[in-house]
């Protein structure tokens, strides 16, 4: 009995024992445990056909603990990597591959971690690369702080045009350029090295008539703005007719016959970048109305506090920023921004997205300011810019994956601005800023890529895209395409007929290029301003002339006006986006008109012209007599 005493006394010592030394060093048995802290650090280094990336894992504790096995989840698939500990020291690692990321597994046989002896564990890697335009290079470890991402490349590919997160510092280190990036918000960073980012979209939509009249459908396609130019491919059918709206939208009309249906395919290239051209700021972009309008006298004396916090203090009473100085409005245009976030709250668990969304009103937002759409920042913003007569607009446009917000792009609203003292539009996205937690404003967004315009209605157009697969945009920088606008022209004129007061005319312009021309100004001729001698039903201002599309132009022409055998006609057609060519149109006057009728046509044209005159002297001297007679 006394043995067995004993012997469970030493059991119990051994287990007393084994707890302290337990609760002392704790086993962990992976890294992730809450009792670490894990930092992360990345270095990428582009060659000419690779990516060289080492990865700095540091756990620390703040108490001594015991590390049995950790395992590194990183956002690349298919890679081969070389592990090491002590900065040199080469270790075995276990690799296994998943859809899109690939785990590392460490063994360490309860490797005692410290305080004051922080462990680092280094991942190194290389991955093949065949595109020089743009990278996608990963950024975080899987629960762990991404502390900095640095990112070398040779000189020669010049300095890089847009990147996906801010960057904190720039610098050269031998025959290298560097970047600098401070705690990514995303698991990739994107970088792209060419002016021109371009993309590839894709429409497919069906129009099905089943009634027994004629009906027109609609289809809004990305239009060419200050931040972008589309380069159309095919458009297949060509549309009954497009326009232009007072917003600057592409607004494609198919009419459907009775039980008909009409397949639409449309394919073509979206460049991102910032245009010299800039059109100016139409009257109804100031103008407060609906969702546009704040009435609420608390909150705007709020935007002045927030305003005075910063700085720059205003008259309480001003609602047009044109009476600042230059220096002032510059800041304005950034406080304004920052009020609107400090101000709003996206709503949480929100979904990406979402178009669809229940209209609020400015009083509702202001009530309910932490649960808040994409929409309603933007509804919100633009009241308060309208406010100050600052020409806004809203965006309803598609988020591409590049930036790594999603793995797919998204439908989304932004804002655009007029900077009078810039004299140039601003892109502005303070929902998305909000969301990220990161610094956004002056962004180029090469990501946003616009669709709809809304600035004179708030609720119009409204999209009409709906499935996944009616619009589809990709990333194509392989093959930049080249703007070309080619038009090709012709004028001639009708036969004599010397019942008809006018001769007609007749321009035919054709589009052969690949962007959409969507101003055509005829400008002079030798008959004199020729604008008034268009035919109004033939032509309107609207007209929206795509690739493949041909636009007639009905003249008008006076017989006195015709004093030579030639007419000439200069013009001028462009597009939205600054691309621009002038056009020169001749053309012989009709050999049955006899020369007789010309020389009537002027002697006609000087008899109407003296009697005018005459009629008019008559007129003041009978004026000018009888002021004379009631002065005697």
């Amino acid at each position: 009995m006394k043995s067995l005493n004993g012997y469970l006394k030493k059991i119990l010592l051994f287990i007393s024992l084994f707890s302290l030394f337990f609760l002392h060093f704790k086993t962990d048995t992976l890294a992730q445990d809450s009792q670490f802290l894990v930092n992360s650090y990345f270095v990428h280094t582009i060659n000419t056909d690779s990516v060289d990336t080492k990865i700095t894992i540091q756990l620390t504790t703040e108490t001594t603990r015991v590390l049995s096995i950790y395992t590194a989840t990183i956002q690349a698939k298919n890679i081969s990597p070389k592990c090491y500990i002590n900065k040199t020291e080469e270790v075995q690692c276990d690799r296994y591959n998943r859809t899109s990321v690939t785990d590392i597994q460490f063994g360490f046989n309860n490797k005692v971690i410290t305080p004051e002896n922080p462990f680092e564990i280094i991942i190194t890697y290389t991955t093949p690369h065949s595109n020089e335009i743009s990278y996608n290079l990963p950024s975080k470890v899987l629960d762990t702080n991404t502390k900095e991402v640095i990112v070398k490349y040779p000189k020669g590919k010049g300095e890089f045009s847009w990147a996906s997160e801010n960057i904190q510092n720039k610098g050269q280190e031998g025959n290298l350029y560097t970047i600098t990036f401070q705690k990514p918000q995303n698991p990739e960073i994107s970088l792209f090295f060419t002016k021109d980012i371009q993309y590839k979209f894709v429409v497919n939509r069906v129009f099905s008539n089943p009634t027994e009249q004629v009906q027109t459908f609609e289809l809004i396609l990305p239009m060419d703005s200050e931040f972008q130019k589309v380069l159309w491919k095919e458009i297949n059918p060509m549309p009954s007719f497009s326009t232009i709206d007072e917003d600057g939208n592409y607004i494609f009309s198919y009419m459907v016959e009775a039980n008909k249906t009409i397949d639409c395919h449309i394919t073509g290239f979206i460049q991102k970048e910032t245009s010299t051209n800039t059109t100016q700021p139409k009257d109804f972009l100031t103008k407060n109305t609906g969702y546009w309008e704040i009435t609420d006298t608390t909150e705007i004396q709020r935007v002045h506090s927030f305003l005075k916090d910063k700085g720059l203090e205003i008259h309480p009473d001003i609602t047009d920023i044109s009476l600042l100085s230059e220096k002032q409005k510059e800041i304005f245009y950034k406080y304004l921004y920052q009020y609107v976030i400090y101000r709003l709250d996206y709503k949480k668990n929100i979904k990406l997205g979402q178009i669809e969304l229940p209209r609020i009103d400015i009083p509702s937002i202001i009530k309910n300011s932490s649960s808040l759409s994409a929409l309603d920042f933007a509804n919100f913003y633009i009241a308060l810019l309208r406010h100050f007569s600052i020409p806004s607009r809203m965006v309803l446009g598609y988020i591409s994956n590049i930036s790594g917000y999603t793995t797919d792009g998204y439908y989304h609203y932004w804002v655009e601005y007029y900077d009078d003292t810039k004299q140039q539009w601003v892109s502005v996205d303070p929902f998305m800023e909000e969301y990220r937690k990161q610094n956004l404003f002056g962004n180029d967004f090469a990501d946003h890529i616009a669709i709809i315009r809304r600035g004179k209605n708030p609720m119009t157009p409204t999209l009409t895209f709906y499935t996944p697969n009616d619009f589809l945009v990709t990333l194509e920088n392989k093959d930049i395409q080249e703007k070309r606008l080619i038009i090709n022209k012709s004028f001639s004129l009708e036969d004599y007929d010397i019942t008809k007061k006018y001769l007609k005319g007749y321009i035919n312009l054709s589009n052969s290029g690949n962007i959409a021309i969507s101003d055509i100004r005829l400008e002079k001729s030798s008959l004199g301003k020729i604008s008034q001698y268009i035919d109004s039903t033939s032509n309107t201002t609207s007209t929206l002339l795509l690739p493949g599309q041909n636009h007639n132009i009905q003249l008008n022409l006076p017989f006195e006006k015709i004093n030579s055998n030639e007419i000439m006609i200069a013009g001028k057609v462009s597009n939205t986006s600054g691309v621009s060519e002038d056009i020169v149109l001749k053309t012989k006057i009709p050999n049955g008109i006899p020369t007789y009728v010309i020389i009537l046509s002027k002697v006609l044209s000087f008899i109407v012209f003296s009697v005018i005159i005459l009629f008019s002297y008559v007129i003041f001297k009978s004026i000018k007599k009888y002021k004379w007679t009631q002065q005697v």
